[in-house]
């Protein structure tokens, strides 16, 4: 049985830096990237990662974010971070899955769904009128996800290396 919990950015702080690290080694540009995850996971932790809790951190003082650990029989399963803004020039609030990750031994079962579920209904009870999200190109498992929940795309974000790679 799943159940959710806030994050603590203390105890949470492993798990959730080793699920962020692992995605974003998988779906990155290689330009962004060396060869090997543990490699990765070494360079992401000397600065990426305090920049990425603190970012997290800094969301925590708007009541409206949501930062959930979801747990299966007390182990952590997955989280989801969806933080808010209300853009002046537009006098709306939108909410932002600003990531949402879960263990691959339990991808592919409904999680992600429930997660996105979830997050949609506390955004809209928290006055959100759009929600969006952002994934890699290469994530097409994601991609299904989001179209399969009503997501469409917006825009298209571009990318050229050009270091050699």
């Amino acid at each position: 049985m799943l159940t959710q919990r806030p994050i603590d950015l203390v105890n949470d702080r492993d798990f959730v830096l080793a699920m962020r690290s692992m995605a974003t080694f998988e779906n990155d540009s290689p330009a962004w990237r060396p060869t090997s995850l543990a490699t990765y996971r070494a360079r992401w932790n000397d600065g990426a990662a305090d920049e990425f809790m603190d970012r997290l951190a800094g969301t925590l003082e708007d009541e409206r974010t949501i930062a959930e650990i979801w747990e299966e029989d007390g182990r952590p399963v997955a989280f989801i971070w969806v933080g808010f803004t209300s853009p002046a020039a537009y006098g709306v609030v939108v909410a932002e899955v600003l990531d949402i990750e879960v263990v691959p031994s339990h991808q592919r079962i409904g999680i992600g769904t429930l997660l996105l579920q979830h997050a949609e209904s506390l955004a809209r009870e928290r006055g959100a009128v759009v929600l969006r999200s952002e994934t890699a190109v290469k994530n097409e498992a994601s991609q299904v996800l989001y179209k399969k929940l009503g997501f469409s795309p917006d825009r298209v974000r571009l990318e050229k290396p050009l270091a050699p790679v």
